[in-house]
């Protein structure tokens, strides 16, 4: 009995001593975690296209791809790029169709000559850069960003003449242009020994959309023009007024693997007036037309283009169209090259019914 009142009559013995207060919760140990998995691998890079895949993706591509958009494309493994390529081709198909089979129909009807051109030679322009573009994918692109233009520069060129009439004759011209804003003025003139060949031209422009006029990638321009060709071998001056849209669209923008890749289409109507030496004139409508595709240079030096231009009242000249009514346009490649930040070498080749070469430097000003 006296055990049994000690027990009762001591707390510590009763109950445990209570935790004082905001005492840390009492740690229990924890029990063993499974062992966790190792980390998933990163997914790994598609497969690298082997140099045989790519000649002949490229083989593929220039070849039977003229008729198949997008082959190369596919065959390197850029579906994406052969899908919009298609599309692309596709709706270059559709205006050389809606353009260009009225007038056939109509042997060239006067009421349907401006859209018919402009559709058909804009369709023209898609279909065939589209054809190119594929190539370029499928040898794997490469090209390079557009080069940022400088505010004002100078040019200096000159322009070696071949035709059936009147043999070689050489032109030296002088130039400038301008950028601020969404606004570009250019002007050249450019005139031959003795004066007996002269062309003077200025050109200014506005950016309507995605507008840095310094910008060399995609954008559309309006732009308006007078050129004037004065040929005393001829005798005869001309004058035109011109009034056109000029878009350029990079190819990088439909997919990456046509980085470095563009398209150019130009679309307008001119107004010329010529006068003959023995006092008489004439007044015609002139048709603005032109497509080019090209490449940007690595490292945003420059760019390397292949056009085709509608007109026949310029130097060149236009191709004769052989049996069919009507002509052709003249041909050519221009190029640029910046030597450094500020000098940049220029060169272009056309063939119409004359053959012109022009070598020149620009310096850019900052």
């Amino acid at each position: 009995m006296a055990l049994a009142a000690a027990l009762v009559a001591s707390p510590a013995a009763a109950a445990p001593p209570a935790d004082p207060p905001f005492a840390d919760p009492p740690v229990t140990a924890s029990p063993p975690r499974p062992a966790e998995a190792a980390p998933a691998d990163p997914p790994a890079d598609p497969p690298a296209v082997t140099p045989g895949r790519r000649a002949a993706a490229i083989a593929l591509a220039a070849i039977p791809g003229l008729a198949v958009p997008g082959l190369g494309a596919r065959v390197v493994g850029e579906r994406r790029a052969a899908r919009r390529l298609l599309a692309m081709r596709a709706v270059g198909l559709g205006m050389m169709v809606v353009g260009g089979v009225p007038l056939l129909v109509t042997y060239g009807s006067a009421k349907l000559v401006v859209p018919g051109v402009h559709l058909s030679v804009a369709g023209s322009g898609l279909f065939l850069v589209g054809w190119w573009a594929d190539v370029y994918a499928a040898a794997g692109g490469g090209g390079g960003a557009p080069r940022r233009r400088t505010p004002i520069e100078l040019s200096a060129d000159a322009t070696w003449i071949d035709d059936a009439f009147h043999g070689g004759r050489a032109l030296i011209g002088v130039g400038g242009r301008g950028h601020r804003g969404r606004w570009t003025l250019a002007a050249r003139v450019a005139g031959a020994h003795a004066g007996a060949l002269a062309q003077a031209r200025v050109d200014a422009a506005a950016r309507v959309w995605r507008p840095d006029a310094r910008g060399s990638g995609t954008g559309l321009d309006v732009r308006a023009a007078i050129d004037a060709i004065r040929d005393d071998d001829d005798r005869v001056t001309t004058v035109t007024g011109e009034l056109a849209a000029r878009g350029r669209l990079h190819l990088a923008d439909l997919d990456r693997a046509l980085a470095g890749s563009f398209v150019e289409l130009d679309a307008g109507l001119g107004l010329q007036a010529v006068a003959y030496r023995a006092g008489d004139a004439d007044l015609a409508g002139v048709l603005i037309s032109r497509f080019a595709g090209g490449v940007f240079l690595p490292c945003a030096r420059g760019e390397v283009a292949v056009f085709y231009d509608h007109r026949r009242d310029t130097l060149a000249g236009g191709l004769p169209a052989g049996r069919a009514a009507g002509f052709f346009g003249s041909v050519g490649a221009t190029a640029e090259v910046a030597i450094t930040p500020t000098w940049i070498a220029t060169a272009a080749v056309e063939f119409g019914s004359a053959r012109l070469a022009t070598l020149g430097v620009r310096r850019g000003l900052r």
